[in-house]
């Protein structure tokens, strides 16, 4: 396989990588508010994962956010160095 076409699976691989990550760090979120307001009996493993959900989702959105712009960034500059148009009224950087 040619190199460049493991560069786009990388990048793709980081893309969806990112957006599957900011939606668990929305199941995370909703998870662990839903526990801890709730009144009830658990058992202590399911409190458990309610704390560490409460506690890990906004690092786990954060690194999906980080994961996704990154690779749309560079998409974006493989794109113009592989000879896209440039718009009107913009240079490259």
């Amino acid at each position: 396989m040619p190199r460049r076409q493991y560069s786009k699976m990388i990048l793709a691989t980081f893309l969806y990588g990112g957006i599957v990550l900011m939606f668990l760090a929305a199941g995370m979120f909703i998870y662990g508010v839903h526990m801890f307001t709730y009144r009830g009996q658990f058992s202590t493993w399911e409190k458990d994962i309610g704390e560490f959900s409460f506690l890990f989702w906004l690092p786990t959105l954060l690194s999906g956010l980080i994961s996704t712009m990154i690779s749309i960034s560079i998409r974006n500059s493989i794109g113009r160095k592989a000879g896209r148009k440039q718009p009107e009224g913009t240079k490259d950087l």
